[in-house]
């Protein structure tokens, strides 16, 4: 009895404090839904409202290891989905479905402990499609979709539950030329929360 109950502790430890025996790859499924935004000018009178949700896939593998931490192989597909409406002296509804892929390097630091942060860069390609109905005193429709050089970077953190599965968050900003995707800007934030998957 004695040793079968010192098996199974044994057995529950190994599998739950693993992550000292980093798998090689990783894929992770992470989602995110923000919550409406309503913005007010005065001059003219308008008011906006805008929604948008995002399913970010992501393929690791461990190029390096050390101490400090390793350095792994990061390629993520990222879709975000969005809509957005004005009421001014007409109304305007917009919306579209832009698409990012930046390989690049993961690092991941700590490499002994179940929670483990990260940060990640990558260079690659966004593609962006809108749609936009304007309706006043007549109904104007347009679509059109482009395409512009991305670099993404951010960070998060794994959690790790057992050996082959994490709980992940993470934080990712893709910054392409000025005016894609529905911004001014040039910031295209993308936050997700899933699983992630560790096998050799």
């Amino acid at each position: 009895m004695l040793e079968t109950s010192m098996s199974k502790s044994i057995f529950v430890v190994v599998l739950v404090a693993c992550p000292t025996m980093a798998q090689t790859n990783d894929f992770a499924i992470l989602v995110g839904a923000y919550a409406p935004i309503v913005r007010v000018s005065a001059q003219p009178v308008r008011v906006t409202t805008s929604v948008s949700a995002g399913l970010v896939l992501t393929y690791g593998r461990r190029l390096a290891s050390s101490r400090a931490g390793d350095l792994l192989l990061d390629v993520p597909l990222a879709v975000s989905a969005r809509a957005n409406q004005s009421v001014s002296r007409g109304i305007n509804i917009g919306g579209g479905t832009d698409a990012f892929f930046t390989p690049g390097v993961r690092l991941a630091i700590v490499p002994a402990s179940v929670v483990r942060p990260y940060a990640v860069i990558g260079l690659g390609v966004g593609s962006f499609s809108g749609g936009h109905l304007s309706i006043s005193r007549d109904v104007d429709q347009s679509r059109r979709r482009s395409t512009s050089p991305v670099v993404g970077f951010g960070g998060g953190l794994d959690v790790h539950l057992v050996r082959f599965l994490s709980l992940r968050g993470e934080i990712r900003d893709f910054v392409s030329r000025a005016g894609f995707g529905g911004v001014e800007g040039r910031h295209h934030v993308v936050v997700g929360v899933g699983l992630s998957f560790h096998f050799r």
